[in-house]
């Protein structure tokens, strides 16, 4: 299974290890990008992950 978790600063500064726990998860099960986004980065997920094919989760 291929997945994708995508983390937004805010979401890091409530929970700082949540993606973290959930990258360390996922990679038991296959494959897993991983993309942390700094500070005042408000791009869309379209303008980040141009390419989707064989996604299958999402966080």
């Amino acid at each position: 299974m291929s997945s994708l978790i995508t983390v937004a600063p805010d979401f890091d500064l409530s929970w700082p290890f949540a993606a973290d726990h959930f990258h360390q998860l996922w990679q038991q099960e296959g494959e897993v990008q991983f993309i942390r986004l700094e500070h005042g980065d408000n791009r869309k997920l379209g303008q980040i992950v141009l390419d989707t094919t064989g996604i299958q989760r999402l966080a």
